[in-house]
């Protein structure tokens, strides 16, 4: 009865809708969500940098435009971002639409004494948000 009831209490905190807590990636606290595609953003954005900022690279490579991961292998996009600090917070400042379908997120970088307001853009794409990562570098040619 005790097993039960403890399994009870596990599903209902589990799947209680309670959102994930961030460390590093946190929003605005006076960013106004005005409807259900920034909030949909807002929380890809969050999970992005938050995995970022712990150098997942694997997990992260899922949130770059289909297209992008078609050109660049995960092996290079690792060796790209390796370089990455670790540890940093970002905070979602603003979301500024360019069409229906991309947005460029106003990030705040906050890093020991370094800040600064980077620009990313975001597309939707079948349902998703997909993060654009900023290169002009091609992968190496395949030998």
């Amino acid at each position: 009865m005790m097993a039960r009831k403890l399994a009870l209490l596990f599903l209902l905190i589990t799947f209680s809708g309670c959102e994930p807590k961030y460390q590093f990636a946190s929003l605005d606290e006076n960013l106004s969500l005005k409807n259900s595609a920034e909030r949909s953003l807002s929380k890809r954005h969050l999970a992005y940098w938050e995995l970022m900022s712990q150098k997942k690279f694997t997990d992260t490579y899922d949130f770059e435009l289909p297209y992008q991961r078609y050109i660049y292998g995960e092996e290079w996009y690792q060796t790209f971002f390796e370089g990455n600090n670790k540890e940093y917070k970002v905070i979602l400042r603003e979301i500024e639409w360019l069409d229906e379908q991309s947005v460029i997120a106003h990030t705040e970088y906050k890093r020991e004494k370094n800040r600064h307001i980077f620009k990313d853009k975001w597309f939707y794409v079948n349902g998703k948000w997909y993060h654009m990562f900023p290169t002009s570098k091609l992968p190496k040619a395949e030998e």
